[in-house]
């Protein structure tokens, strides 16, 4: 956490006055009152407050924005499944690298239409039951 005062830059929070001290004066600030010594401080630290409060806030809102728990198990489970089901009808597939599956994978969506039409029909079909879910 920087802390600017007319050119003079504080990296970190002192922990004392005298921590405070040293710094202002190995930055030509020699004269200094005890009471504003003590402001300085003050700010300072209410300052650090307010940006691990704010750091927190963040924290929180990040949180809020990801898939719960039992979400984010669910997705697992669903790319498990899929993975388990390519690698069954093509076992070499597992030994390949994360980029060269990708690369693959999009050279079959680009190249062959058969490809694209079966992922056509597994979006319908997986609309189709959602839609029968809400019915029944």
């Amino acid at each position: 956490m920087n802390y600017i005062m007319k050119g003079l830059v504080i990296i970190t929070t002192p922990k004392t006055k005298t921590e405070l001290l040293q710094t202002l004066r190995e930055n030509g600030y020699d004269r200094i009152s005890d009471d504003q010594l003590d402001r300085l401080l003050s700010i300072l630290r209410k300052e650090e407050k307010a940006e691990a409060e704010i750091h927190r806030l963040n924290r929180t809102e990040s949180r809020k924005k990801t898939k719960s728990k039992a979400e984010r198990a669910l997705r697992t489970h669903q790319l498990c499944n899929i993975g388990g089901a390519v690698v069954s009808f093509y076992p070499e597939l597992a030994y390949l690298s994360p980029e060269d599956l990708y690369n693959l994978f999009n050279k079959i969506l680009h190249y062959d239409t058969g490809i694209e039409l079966s992922i056509e029909y597994a979006i319908t079909h997986r609309s189709n039951l959602k839609g029968s879910d809400k019915s029944g």
